[in-house]
């Protein structure tokens, strides 16, 4: 494929995830607004626990795929019987990783949730299933088949959650909870299933790639590689995010910080993720076709992703500066309403680095990545000790861990540019921006001449 071809498919796929994410979104909202008045508390909170419990666990047994299977995908392609090897073996490694952890999973259920049987086993095949269905995703998202799956998986996840809010509407009952599980289960079994169909269209597709001469071993050992060292710095990263960060601060703070940064942290998510999720693993899949296939179109592709990460993220910045106009109290208090700014803003900008870190990825600079997380592990040390929070205090806490992030994205920025030659779209980005600021004034002056007040708690959650 060249460039324009592979920009299509790349713009297209972004397209497809805005719309999948977006409509599961305001479906699982109304769900869990529909379940948090319907069920008994403890209902929802094991409902709610399930949850969190099975995509944590999903992600820690990812072992560097989502980032390794868009990266390699293209390599394995140029040769019909190793890409299908590539793809069955995958499928074969993570169903087996999951059974293997199944029992974790039983045995967390069945001491810390439920005594319910029904709902111990119907738990475990949905975390089963989920996993499978993600890895499938990724699969079919390395090959820019971002239309064809997401269809699947937003038309049967849509059903599910549409089947559960009729449910919790026209019947109610001790086994609700259960009632319940068994649908999600149900619409993640079927979107497993059809997704195993799909595969065979997908070799159909795959072998209309380029082909050459590859070394299936050599290759494979690159691929395992990338995974393990990909794991380590998904791993690391995790670290300074909500999950490990909330605890330490109720642990080193107090209870009451702890809530501050988890209510701030959750407002500045919707953004940030608003840009994840449509990004997706696209930005890997470009950057790696075009390393396979069009090696001189690098620094183009790289402008590319890099326009269109800007173009999501300087809206979004817009909304938070119009946003900032509000006084504190609209959300009640003035220390959440600052730790939003400051994380809203540290996601997004970010985000327009991420690009940077995708190229050295790409072209497997482990030398690189690794230099430019030695502040990050630095700061992660004296993170686990407990000592730095309690020493500087919250807000100093935050600010510092994003700019340490900042650091660590500069330096791999630097590499980047020094040794790839990749140039940041600086007029285009400085045109979006203007753009964006012209937008905040019109609407700031709209909003005080109407008397309208932006309504900013809608950012957060309890």
């Amino acid at each position: 494929m060249n460039l324009e071809r592979i920009l299509s498919k790349f713009y297209q796929a972004q397209s497809w995830n805005a719309f999948s994410y977006v409509v599961y979104k305001i479906l699982f909202y109304l769900v869990t607004l529909t379940l948090y008045k319907k069920l008994s508390s403890d209902d929802f909170s094991q409902w709610a626990v399930i949850n969190s419990t099975t995509f944590l666990l999903l992600l820690w047994l990812d072992f560097g795929l989502r980032k390794s299977v868009p990266r390699f995908a293209p390599v394995f392609a140029q040769n019909n019987r190793l890409n299908k090897r590539f793809i069955i073996t995958i499928l074969l490694a993570k169903i087996i990783l999951l059974i293997v952890a199944t029992p974790l999973f039983y045995w967390y259920t069945k001491n810390y949730l439920s005594s319910e049987k029904t709902i111990i086993i119907t738990a475990c095949i949905l975390f089963v299933s989920e996993g499978m269905v993600a890895i499938l995703q990724l699969i079919y998202h390395a090959y820019f088949w971002n239309k064809q799956i997401n269809i699947v998986t937003t038309t049967m996840t849509s059903s599910g959650m549409i089947a559960t809010l009729i449910t919790m509407y026209y019947y109610h009952s001790a086994h609700t909870l259960e009632l319940i599980l068994c649908i999600r289960a149900i619409a993640s079994i079927g979107t497993l299933i059809i997704s195993i169909i799909m595969l065979k269209y997908l070799f159909a597709y795959t072998n209309s790639y380029p082909k050459k001469a590859i070394e299936g071993e050599n290759v494979t050992k690159l691929f395992v590689t990338h995974s393990a060292a990909m794991w380590v710095t998904t791993t690391l990263k995790s670290l300074s995010e909500r999950n490990f960060l909330v605890p330490l601060i109720m642990h080193t703070l107090g209870a009451h910080a702890g809530g501050i940064f988890k209510v701030a942290n959750d407002g500045a998510l919707i953004f940030y993720r608003v840009v994840l999720k449509t990004i997706g693993s696209t930005d890997t899949a470009l950057l790696a076709h075009v390393e396979e296939e069009q090696k001189n179109s690098m620094n183009n592709a790289f402008k590319q992703l890099t326009i269109r990460v800007a173009a999501l993220c300087l809206p979004l910045l817009g909304i938070v500066g119009l946003c900032s106009f509000n006084h504190a109290s609209a959300i009640g208090a003035s220390a959440i309403f600052h730790l939003f700014i400051l994380m809203t803003i540290a996601y997004l900008v970010e985000t327009l680095l991420h690009p940077y870190e995708r190229v050295l990825e790409v072209k497997r600079a482990y030398a690189y990545i690794a230099i430019a997380y030695i502040p990050y592990i630095c700061l992660v040390i004296a993170l686990a000790s407990g000592y730095l929070t309690t020493l500087i205090g919250l807000y100093a806490s935050v600010a510092l861990i994003h700019a340490v992030r900042l650091v660590s994205l500069s330096i791999m920025a630097a590499y980047a540019y020094g040794y790839y030659k990749v140039v940041f779209p600086l007029r285009i980005v400085l045109e979006l921006a203007a753009g964006c600021a012209a937008f905040i004034f019109f609407a700031r002056v709209t909003a005080h001449f109407f008397k309208i007040n932006i309504p900013l708690s809608l950012f957060f959650s309890a």
